[in-house]
């Protein structure tokens, strides 16, 4: 048993560990700069221009800071610039004192650029000397340049910006599809089951806040005046803190089947949310918003917690366990370190609630077929394969136009002399003759013993109809007798059309039935057998 559960072990955290290299490789290769690095920068203080080592971010001391960075490099034949990381909300870039690249206005900066790229062709001739200035403005987080620029030639930079952009925007989009489709279906089996507070509800609630969540990440050239980009700014970031506690609460539903955790976890996480938006400024906010990312780093870290003490956990859930304790490790380790590198824990959590609300999808998937086949096997003679009574519940009245009930004639004088065996396989033989003469529309319902009813549908405009149906049963009866000629098979049966009302059609037909079977045994047919 040890042998078995460590190897287990190994597997999911050698899973764990490989995902988590590789979305760290994925997001870090596109950074490296390629062709000629620009690594000599200065930025411009009080006291003048000041080298500095890249990448370089400083955090905000004003609701709107502006800084300019410069640097110098040889001419070559090398034609475009690719800053990989901004961190800011307008750029302007300066190739020998003139513009060359604009992105975002410095008058209303409200860009969101931090998580974009920057080509630049440099359509201008070089000089042997060349002077590249930068200027950014920031109104939220930090400011600065986050990965090295490099100028290389531009077939290069596209291919690197491609890979740029599959990383940082296109698999934010494709995550954020796949989030909110999840995230509604769960909303839908709540509303299905009737059943609202469950794991599906707190799951997808999640989803939905990680959708809007990850719209901090994605490239906007403009998100309208300043006010309105602190009020997307308040509700993006407050997105963020309540998808990490309803994930809590979802989990611990899961898991525990209770929400007490979760519940203690609201009363730090609801204060800080509305803290935060009530602050008047992007400064504020962003004072609070340290303060915000602590509440975020604990609902993580609680939520790993209550994963790993579950004594019924299933085994997949502890692959995104440690992709968030990993997670965590990386800020804990870069943070203070000043080690600019970017954060797997944004892709992390995004993967982790996807990955949940998939198994809750195909959980209920599993669940709603087996009720299916549950209600199936209910509706089905387990002998015949015909349907039963209880199918007929369910039956629309308004359909179906002509009923015949069946009673095979001298079959308990077959079960006495021949054994219940043969009885059995003469039922399953008449099943058989009968759904191969009815269309697939129609139905054959064993409704006890040896009685049979045939229920025969879209018939009822042509004027024969009574004539139609008899013809058919007649066919089914001449195939019944030659299945086993030795026994002489018979039945009796009563056809009706349907009514108002199917119960008082059946009543009818059964009148009919017994009166033909009455006729049958005065003629002595329920006796015969060849010999």
């Amino acid at each position: 048993m040890f042998i078995i559960n460590f190897k287990r072990n190994f597997w999911v955290v050698f899973i764990a560990v490989t995902m988590f290299i590789c979305i760290s490789i994925g997001l870090i290769y596109p950074l490296q700069p390629g062709g000629f690095v620009l690594s000599d920068w200065q930025v411009k203080t009080e006291n003048g221009w000041e080298a500095f080592k890249l990448p370089y971010l400083e955090m905000l001391a004003s609701n709107q800071q502006k800084i300019s960075l410069r640097t110098t490099f040889p001419g070559s034949n090398l034609d475009t610039l690719v800053i990989p990381r901004i961190g800011g909300n307008a750029v302007k870039i300066y190739l020998n004192s003139k513009l060359v690249y604009q992105q975002g206005d410095f008058n209303n900066p409200t860009s969101n650029l931090w998580n974009n790229q920057l080509m630049v062709q440099l359509t201008e001739p070089l000089r042997e000397e060349n002077t590249l200035e930068v200027h950014i403005v920031s109104t939220v987080y930090s400011i600065g340049i986050g990965a090295t620029p490099y100028i290389t030639s531009f077939a290069e930079a596209a291919r690197r910006m491609f890979l740029l952009n599959l990383v940082y925007n296109d698999f934010l989009l494709i995550t954020s599809g796949a989030t909110l489709i999840i995230g509604v279906l769960l909303l839908m089996l709540c509303r299905l089951r009737r059943h609202w507070w469950s794991t599906e509800f707190y799951i997808g609630l999640s989803l939905l806040l990680c959708l809007f969540y990850n719209q901090d990440a994605i490239f906007r050239i403009t998100t309208g005046s300043l006010d309105t980009f602190l009020w997307v700014k308040k509700g993006i970031l407050s997105s963020g803190y309540l998808a990490s506690l309803c994930f809590i609460f979802g989990i611990e539903k899961l898991v525990y089947g209770q929400t007490k955790a979760g519940r203690w976890m609201a009363f730090l996480t609801l204060p800080a949310v509305i803290l935060q938006c009530l602050m008047p400024d992007f400064y504020n906010m962003s004072q609070v918003n340290q303060f915000a990312n602590f509440i975020l780093f604990l609902n993580i870290l609680v939520t790993i917690i209550l994963i790993f003490r579950s004594p019924q956990k299933p085994l997949w859930m502890l692959v995104p366990a440690l992709l968030l304790g990993l997670g965590l490790v990386q800020i804990l380790v870069s943070i203070p370190l000043k080690i600019y590198i970017p954060l797997v824990l944004p892709y992390i959590l995004t993967i982790s609630t996807i990955s949940f609300g998939i198994n809750l999808v195909l959980d209920f998937n599993q669940l709603y077929k087996e009720n299916l086949n549950l209600q199936h096997n209910n509706r089905i003679d387990p002998l015949t394969g015909a349907l039963n009574r209880r199918a007929l519940k369910d039956l629309p009245s308004d359909m179906y136009n002509f009923v015949c009930i069946i009673d095979m004639d001298n079959f308990k004088e077959i079960n006495d002399r021949f054994g219940h065996l043969l009885g059995d396989k003469i039922l399953v033989e008449f099943t058989r003759i009968a759904r191969m003469n009815l269309r697939s529309s129609d139905l054959v319902v064993r409704w006890g013993g040896d009685e049979f009813l045939l229920v025969i549908a879209n018939i009822s405009h042509v004027q024969n109809g009574y004539q139609i149906v008899e013809q058919l049963i007649n066919r089914i009866a001449e195939q019944y007798a030659r299945a086993h000629p030795d026994l002489l098979l018979k039945f009796s049966y009563g056809i009706v059309e349907v009514g108002d009302s199917f119960e008082k059609s059946l009543a009818e037909a059964d009148q009919r039935m017994y009166k033909m079977k009455s006729s049958h045994e005065k003629d002595g047919l329920n006796v015969e057998f060849s010999n």
